[in-house]
C-alpha cells in the first residue's frame, strides 16, 4: 500500500479512516468483530 508497514503505517490509516468515513467507520469494525 501507500503507507509504511509496521504501527506508523497502522495509525496513518486509522487516520485516513476517520477522516472519511468518520468515527462510525473507526467503531463499526470492532463491534463486528467480537
Amino acid at each position: 500500500g501507500d503507507f509504511p508497514s509496521g504501527l506508523l503505517g497502522d495509525l496513518m490509516q486509522l487516520t485516513l479512516t476517520i477522516k472519511i468515513e468518520g468515527l462510525e467507520g473507526l467503531v463499526k469494525p470492532l463491534q463486528t468483530r467480537k
